[in-house]
């Protein structure tokens, strides 16, 4: 999200030219607001097509639905079926095959990127503290994101597998 970079530098610049600690936390909580409202407008969306999905189920049939998505167990009931391929879609957000294969691999050149950038900072730092600092990020970094696509790739492989499953209406 680009409008998070732009939040970000003006943040650090108004840190740097203070340079105080209230500053830094003024800082600190205005981005964390911002971060909080754009990603709950934007889980509005899902949320009201989860909501859909489940609306008339039964907590078990709910939870049955939800392992289909997560665990690829096809449910034996067809109404199950349908709830399980449209709480996939609306967690896959509506996107197609190709959208989700370009944001792959958006993805995996972001996390490099990030990563090398990580390393590169540590490489330039003096201290120990600092050079510990940034290999975390990128440790983390290099940890997190993969993780994040191997769920949205397996998510798409259960839903893909929903989809032909699901008996004709």
């Amino acid at each position: 999200m680009p409008i998070f970079a732009v939040i970000f530098a003006v943040m650090i610049y108004v840190g740097r030219v203070t340079e105080t600690i209230k500053s830094s936390i003024i800082s600190g909580v205005i981005f964390g607001v911002v971060f909080a409202a754009i990603n709950a407008y934007q889980g509005q969306a899902m949320h009201r097509g989860l909501v859909d999905a489940v609306a008339g189920l039964d907590k078990t049939l709910r939870s049955e639905a939800i392992a289909a998505v997560t665990d690829g167990v096809v449910p034996a009931d067809p109404v199950v079926q349908r709830s399980a391929a449209r709480i996939g879609l609306a967690c896959l957000r509506g996107k197609t095959i190709d959208e989700l294969k370009r944001a792959e691999r958006r993805s995996w050149i972001t996390a490099a990127i990030v990563v090398a950038l990580f390393i590169v900072a540590a490489a330039t730092q003096n201290t120990a503290h600092d050079v510990v600092y940034y290999l975390a990020l990128g440790l983390i970094v290099a940890i997190a994101l993969p993780v994040s696509i191997l769920r949205t790739r397996r998510f798409h492989r259960n839903c893909a597998l929903l989809a032909e499953t699901l008996p004709s209406p």
